[in-house]
């Protein structure tokens, strides 16, 4: 079955910006996240490291998926080459 719930959370902790959106689908597996063809996943992390910050991916089969994305509000970014 397909997700039909969306909900997320917004934090400010500190300096910290923590984004936490989860849903009820069928939960992504250890395998499509270590997937180097998982370009939307690597997408968000290459996203979130060059400002500073992180993407963690948590499934649980047939019970979902969550994101937490952190990042930093001190304006840290990383510099590109």
């Amino acid at each position: 079955p397909r997700s039909t719930l969306f909900p997320y959370t917004t934090l400010f902790r500190s300096d910290i910006l923590v984004l936490e959106a989860a849903d009820n689908g069928v939960g992504i597996q250890q395998k499509d996240m270590q997937n180097p063809k998982s370009l939307g996943l690597l997408g968000m992390q290459e996203r979130a490291a060059m400002l500073g910050g992180a993407v963690a991916f948590d499934g649980n089969p047939g019970g979902g998926t969550r994101v937490t994305v952190q990042l930093p509000l001190n304006g840290k970014a990383r510099q590109n080459p």
